[in-house]
Parts: C-alpha cells; structure tokens; sequence
C-alpha cells in the first residue's frame, strides 16, 4: 500500500490490483475516517479527498494504514441482462490479439457474468471485471474521437458500455440499445458497484429492447427503486417572482451553482469555474453563496429584463451597460464596477467582451429557479447533465430566495491576458516519478501557451518541448480531481477543470492549488502559463 499526495486535499492509496482496491474501499467506507470527503476507487487505487482543515496527508495515511482489513462482502447486488448486437468495427482485431475466433469472443464475453466493479469516466459508465480470463485486450494505440452510444467495448481485462456519444480508445466488439443513464430514474444509473451483467447475444436487437422494456427478462433481478420517482426536482418552484429573457449568449453561456457530489455514479463535480467570481456575484445581490447564476463565457451577451430586478455581474474586468430596450443605441447607465444595480422591467444588460480574464457570472437577487439534476442545477458540458447552454430567447425566472443584505462595490481585478505569463501554484504528483528530470524541469522552466482547444472540461496546453517521460507504461484508470495537470502521451499538459472526466488512463504530473483553479478558469486562448512548485510539496510516497 503506497500512498500518493494529490494536490493539498487529496490521496492516492496505491495497490497491488483491483481486489485489493474494492478492498481497501471497502474498509474505507466502514471506517469513516474524521475529515475524509469522498472516496473513489479504480483499476488498482483509491482516490481519498479530504478536508485538509481536519487532517492531512500524513496523519491521514497513517491512519489508513493501521486500520484492519475488511473483506468485502460477496456481493448480492442486481443482475442485469444487456441485450448485445455483436456487430462491432473492432470485433475482428479483437479475435485476432486474442487468437480465437469471432464466435469463440462472442461465447466466452456472453457465457460468464461481470462483476460491476466500479464508476468512472462518464455518468453511467461503469467497469466491468471477473469476467472470462481470456480477456486481456490492450486500447486502441489512437482512440477514437466519437464512439457511438450504446457501444460494448474491451480495455485489458475490463468490458464497459458507453452510455453516450463520447471519444473513447476501447476495442469495440458489440452495440446495446439498453439505455444506461436516464436523469429522470432514482438512481439514474442502470448498473450500480456490486452488480452483475450478463451480455446477452442478439440479432434484432431493438425489437428485443421494446420487449425488454415492458416485460423484464425472469432470470433478471431488477432494482427495486428504479423509476420510482423522479430524480430531477425543481428548486423554488411556487415562488417565482421575475424573469429575465436572454438576448444574446456570447460564445457560451450556462447555469451554474456550486456543483454535484456523485464521483461513485461516474459524475464529476460540474458548478461555476471562477468559484471566487460566482461567490462574489452572490455575495453582492445577498443571496447564498451557492445560489444558481449565469456563467459567461467571452463576453457579448445580453440580457432583457421582465420586471425588476436586483443583479450583479463580477469576474473578468468587463464594460457593463444599461439600455432601453425600445432603442438598444441609448445607454442608460454604465456599470464602472462589481456591485449590485437594479434592472427594471424593459431594460437591457449588455456585457461587452472582456479586457482581461474570460468569465462572467451574473447572479440575480433571489437565484435562478433551474432544474435540479443530482441536487445540482448546474449544466455539465461533458456529461450533458442538468439544463442546456442558454440560448437567445430563453426565459430566466428568478426565485424568492431568502436574501441577506446587499454587499458594497468591489473595482475589477485585472486577469490573465493573450500572450502575457500567469503563474500558477502546483503540488507535484500523484505520478511525477513517470516523468524525468528534465521533463520536470521543462513543467516549471517553460511556459505553456493555453490553446484555442480549452474550454469546461480541460485547459490544454502546448509548449516547444513536450514532457519527457521516465514510465511509457499504460496507467490503469484511476480518479482525477479539478486542477489536475494530466499528460497524453504527446506530452502536452492538459488542465482538468470542473467539466472533467472522473477517471483517467494518463499519469497526472501536478494539481493546481484551489485558489489556482479560479485564476486557471479567467485564461483567455493565447495567455501563457508557468507552473510554480510548493518546495514544501515534494514528496513522492509519503
């Protein structure tokens, strides 16, 4: 059992395989050690996010490590048939790393159930182990950069199903039409840790789904709660009291609040970028600090209001105006900082493109009344989970959420910039022992252009020389955190932000700090970023 710092709030207990992991998770979720937050366990890890108010990495790991093991108890979870059409582009290539044939890879993945072992990658994506011992299958050497949904797919010894539209470098072998995740089923995901799955082959699929739906198979144990009432659920739904009618978006413009907690469902956190910016549009118009508002992204929006209303726009330094919505050319008012203003029923906001920074959160008094998916009404741009991006003609309606006082002005910030450096704070590891010397030393001595590529779900980078790695082996998946600094094996970093997949099969270098992530959010494209390195976080196994 090793133990990996990961950033200043996370843990990476390292193991021997995938049983001692479902071991160790185990024996984790029974302790219930003080301060520890989530857990989430993978190929042959457990990731452990802590409250570093409570504890820390040190007397956390030793803590850990005196507790007794708990075996975990022979699952009596569902069993859950999927029904799967062995039609897949990767099947022949399959049967030939395997040296067999097609039909025997049919038999052998259909003739024995697979262990639901855990969640990751994308919501409702769950891996699938003890299966056959035939199967050791390695990825695709380039992944694709959509796989269609419903795809059965191998990646060393595990099966997985892809529950959405998605990149992905598992080799396919068959397509389901079982519908993986559904926003309005409790819980939402079909296959929950300690399951069973049992393919099933099948030549007229989608009659066979239409039956499957109304009759479910006798050898099936179903779950119970399925479908018993709704998951989403809306937040102050009697109270409304305002609208506001969007205009114009900008190059993107979504609900966010403070986000999701449901890692082990293979959903990632989501909620608002610049935590400190959203924060203070709250803050300002007296709301709670987590109440939802609009994140937006590159400026040029507008907004129509329908009665009035108190808001207040913070983030990056932006011209704000007020206009009458009779003639859009005659400015009311100009908004020359960070505060709370009225907008009154006819009157336009309009938000101009940003001097600095990239972000701008617009709260309104009461909050935004949203659909709330997992507790959270935030849209997650990855996982296509909670409410579309706004769009021009959408109408807002504000809530009548218990306000406090509204707070004073506060002067824009200046923020990053096109082709100007910002330093951000890094803690290395969990795996910088795969990279070299001097590949660690191109990390910090180099700066990292952010690319046109970035956006909610990772910042990608590109410097003149790539990380050079010590370790080319494959990295079973194991889970990430916001902020954390993984590397393809082009060696260009990538920064994961609050959109990022759960899970990931490349080594992660470093983790921004938490304050870093809020500045990370304000990159424009073009800003040039430089790592700097905590000399008292250099530890590589505690």
């Amino acid at each position: 059992m090793h133990f990996l710092p990961v950033g200043k709030s996370g843990l990476l207990i390292e193991l021997p395989d995938l049983t001692s992991a479902l071991t160790s998770y185990a024996t984790l979720r029974e302790a219930s050690l003080p301060g520890v937050i989530q857990l989430l366990p993978a190929a042959r890890t457990v990731l452990v996010s802590f409250d570093s108010a409570q504890t820390n990495h040190d007397e956390l790991a030793t803590a850990i490590a005196a507790l007794p093991t708990i075996t975990p108890k022979e699952s009596s979870g569902n069993t859950t048939e999927i029904p799967v059409e062995y039609n897949g582009e990767d099947l022949d290539e399959v049967a030939h790393i395997l040296g067999v044939s097609k039909q025997t890879v049919i038999n052998r993945h259909t003739s024995h159930p697979w262990l639901v072992a855990f969640s990751g990658f994308a919501p409702g994506f769950s891996y699938l182990s003890d299966g056959d011992p035939l199967f050791d299958v390695p990825r695709k050497s380039s992944p694709r950069i959509s796989v269609p949904a419903g795809s059965v797919g191998l990646a060393g010894a595990f099966s997985g199903i892809y529950p959405r539209v998605s990149s992905g470098g598992w080799q396919l072998i068959g397509t389901t039409a079982i519908q993986l995740w559904d926003d309005e089923r409790n819980p939402p995901a079909l296959l929950q840790a300690g399951d069973y799955v049992r393919f099933v082959p099948v030549k007229a699929q989608a009659i066979l789904q239409d039956s499957i739906r109304e009759t479910p198979p006798p050898d099936s144990q179903q779950h119970a709660s399925l479908a018993k009432q709704p998951l989403a659920s809306k937040t102050n739904s009697n109270s409304s009291i305002s609208l506001l009618q969007v205009l114009q978006t900008g190059i993107l413009s979504t609900i966010q609040d403070e986000g999701r907690s449901a890692v082990n469902m293979g959903v990632n956190s989501s909620g608002a970028m610049d935590r400190f910016s959203f924060h203070l549009a709250n803050e300002l118009v007296g709301n709670s600090l987590d109440a939802a508002a609009i994140e937006i992204t590159g400026g040029n929006a507008v907004f129509a209001a329908k009665d009035n209303l108190v808001i207040a726009i913070t983030g990056a330094p932006v011209s704000v105006s007020i206009c009458s919505a009779a003639d859009e050319t005659i400015t009311l008012a100009d908004i020359s900082c960070q505060q709370a203003f009225v907008l009154r029923s006819g009157e336009l906001v309009k938000i101009a493109t940003p001097h600095s920074g990239l972000r701008n959160y617009l709260a309104v008094q009461g909050g935004f009344e949203s659909t709330q998916i997992l507790n959270s009404a935030s849209t997650d741009t990855m996982s296509h989970i909670g409410p579309l991006p706004l769009s021009s003609g959408d109408n807002l309606t504000a809530g009548s959420q218990t306000h406090h006082s509204i707070s004073p002005p506060l002067s824009w910030s200046d923020m990053p910039r096109p082709n100007q450096i910002t330093e951000l704070p890094v803690t290395l590891g969990p795996r910088d022992d795969w990279f070299t010397q001097r590949g660690l030393d191109t990390l910090f001595q180099q700066p990292w252009e952010v690319t046109a590529q970035s956006n909610r779900v990772g910042i990608r980078l590109q410097g003149d020389e790539a990380l050079e790695r010590s370790n080319h082996s494959e990295l079973p998946s194991e889970g990430t955190i916001p902020g954390a600094i993984q590397v393809p094996n082009n060696g260009q970093p990538v920064i994961f932000m609050r959109d990022h997949p759960v899970t990931g099969g490349y080594p992660v270098v470093a983790i921004l700090d938490a304050e870093a992530i809020n500045i990370a959010a304000q990159l424009p494209p073009h800003a040039l970023v430089r790592f700097v390195h905590h000399t008292d976080s250099n530890q590589k196994e505690l």
